[in-house]
């Protein structure tokens, strides 16, 4: 019996004990600091407290709010090496931002505007009202419009994901993704030509993953044969319905009078576009992009 009460004191000992050690190891929480400003950038370190005008060097910790105004940049590095570079009319919380040498894990999420990521090791998340993109060993960027509730996701090199309550896709180096905004499925596509021109003009980390004809575009001798061809496309309607300027951060412009179709590229906010056709009852115009016909809803074009 004294032998039976000694076993049962040591079995409780050890149960205690295990009940006591950690399941998994506490990741280590990784730094961020903003380590270039453009102009009016700003940083929110708690959900109480107002914005502040960032600095070079501030810390940024997770849950901090960092927020880009008109013509303002701003880029902001983690300590495992990733670079994030956030557009103009920008605003993106870090949510996450730990792991050790087996996991690194950093998730943001954008509440308006686009984000550039340069990965360096782990996976990188970004979350929208839309859907989650994702990036593991690569670049990528994602871009959100409050107004139209449309995602844009393009992956320069890589492994990249895209994925909503109906679906996901997964697409590598030179494809894109979007989620629409109606939440149906993800769609898989191309990189366009003005894609590949952001990267060259925000990102100066991916040159050496950029074609030469990215670069080469940013200047005006690089479409020498469309002055030719868009006059005798504008001419005809150009007299007849004038143009319409956007009115978001920038617009989505789609192959087809519908935001499931394919994507072209996009326009920047003020923009003018000219206009081929009166719009459809449901919005939609033609409109002229880069010598070639697309569509875009008069909501967001005025």
């Amino acid at each position: 019996m004294k032998f039976k009460h000694h076993l049962i004191l040591f079995t409780l000992t050890l149960f205690v004990l295990a009940s006591c050690a950690p399941l998994e190891p506490i990741p280590q929480s990784l730094s961020a600091t903003i380590a270039e400003i453009e102009n009016d950038v700003q940083i929110k370190r708690a959900v109480e407290s107002p914005f502040e005008k960032a600095i070079i060097n501030d810390k940024v910790d997770v849950n901090n709010q960092i927020k880009t105004n008109e013509d303002s940049r701003s880029r902001v590095d983690l300590s495992s090496g990733t670079v994030i570079r956030i557009a103009p009319n920008s605003l993106f919380i870090l949510e996450e931002n730990h792991g050790n040498e087996d996991n690194l894990l950093t998730r943001i999420k954008i509440i308006t505007g686009k984000v550039w990521i340069v990965l360096n090791g782990g996976s990188l998340e970004v979350e929208t009202p839309s859907g989650l993109a994702g990036v593991r060993g690569s670049y990528m960027s994602t871009g959100y419009d409050p107004e139209s509730g449309a995602v844009r996701i393009t992956c320069l090199e890589g492994q990249c994901a895209a994925e909503n309550e109906n679906g996901a896709v997964s697409f590598t180096a030179g494809e894109a993704a979007d989620l629409p905004a109606n939440g149906a499925s993800p769609v898989k596509g191309e990189m366009t030509d003005a894609e590949y021109r952001m990267w060259a003009e925000n990102v100066p980390e991916a040159e050496t993953l950029l074609p030469s004809e990215a670069f080469a575009t940013i200047t005006p001798t690089a479409s020498a044969p469309e002055p030719t061809s868009t006059p005798h496309l504008t001419s005809t309607p150009q007299p007849q319905l004038g143009s319409c300027t956007v009115n978001g951060e920038y617009l989505y412009i789609r192959s087809c009078a519908s935001s499931s179709c394919d994507t072209l590229g996009y326009a920047e906010k003020d923009a003018q576009l000219e206009l081929t056709t009166a719009p459809t009852e449901d919005g939609w115009m033609s409109i002229l992009f880069e010598g070639e016909a697309g569509w875009v809803n008069e909501n967001f074009c005025e």
